[in-house]
């Protein structure tokens, strides 16, 4: 049995290379450490889930055991961390394109109710500012493109930058795509009175405190808005070319699923904890 820790490093590294390989180049371990940016932006969003899971549920499930490796630990959490930002930066660039569909729809007063709506768009314009010395050229194109929108932007799709924190009011400002502190830039108040809050995986807005939300058991994401079908079978990253305006049109009309965004998989609903109280309160 001690062979098969080695044995399952070795298959796993073979099928790594593989999905990032294509018939004329073969690409190595070593190189993919090197450049994984350029090469995940080729690989359809499925391998990404996929990869997502395996380094997650596989790879680091027990980084820290008795069959730990630093070097091989430092590789697939390197590899996880790099494919989460392709999905994110891939998810940002689908809910920025869904705003301009949607506007380009209502300049020619085209219907467009059954397309998606989007939300959170002013916390991702955040994120992308937060990160714009790494994220993707047309990226911060885009976030540019929409923020020319000015007031019309509410018509097309949620634009809210001001939250609050739902058992206190008071404000919360954008720091993490994942958690939120409350008051977290007032020096007046104590950090341990601060409520910690989670943002959707799907929106990065701050999730809803009195309704169900979606939870992943396999990154342990939430999910308080959810994404169109089409977004889960992309082929390439949609910031690599531009989409014929016919394939737009189906990509935001197709219906909303209850899958995590960064692993594929199907949600479970988790309910608000004031529901699961065995007594009133």
């Amino acid at each position: 049995m001690k062979s098969a820790p080695a044995f399952l490093e070795t298959l796993m590294h073979k099928w790594v290379t593989d999905l990032f390989s294509d018939d004329q180049q073969r690409v190595s371990i070593d190189a993919l450490c090197q450049c994984r940016k350029d090469m995940m932006s080729n690989v359809s969003s499925r391998k990404l889930h996929l990869l997502n899971i395996i380094c997650r549920k596989v790879m680091l499930r027990d980084p820290a055991g008795e069959n730990g490796n630093s070097t091989s630990t430092d590789l697939w959490s390197s590899l996880l961390l790099s494919s989460e930002r392709e999905l994110r930066e891939r998810l940002v660039a689908f809910t920025f394109a869904a705003v301009l569909n949607r506007k380009s729809y209502f300049l020619k007063g085209t219907c467009a109710e059954n397309m998606w709506f989007p939300v959170g768009v002013a916390q991702m314009r955040s994120w992308v500012s937060m990160n714009s010395g790494g994220v993707h050229n047309q990226l911060r194109s885009l976030s540019s493109t929409i923020k020319r929108l000015g007031s019309r932007i509410n018509s097309v799709c949620e634009y809210s930058a001001k939250e609050t924190c739902a058992y206190c009011s008071a404000p919360v400002h954008f720091e993490s795509p994942d958690i939120a502190l409350c008051g977290s830039v007032d020096p007046t108040i104590v950090p341990t009175e601060r409520h910690k809050l989670s943002r959707c995986a799907a929106s990065m807005r701050l999730c809803s405190v009195l309704e169900p939300t979606w939870y992943c058991v396999c990154c342990g994401g939430m999910v308080d808005k959810l994404v169109p079908e089409t977004y889960f079978t992309m082929k390439t990253s949609p910031l690599l070319n531009a989409a014929d305006p016919d394939v737009e049109l189906s990509l935001y009309s197709a219906p909303a699923v209850p899958r995590c965004p960064f692993c594929g998989i199907l949600l479970q609903r988790l309910m608000p904890e004031f529901l699961l109280s065995v007594s009133p309160v």
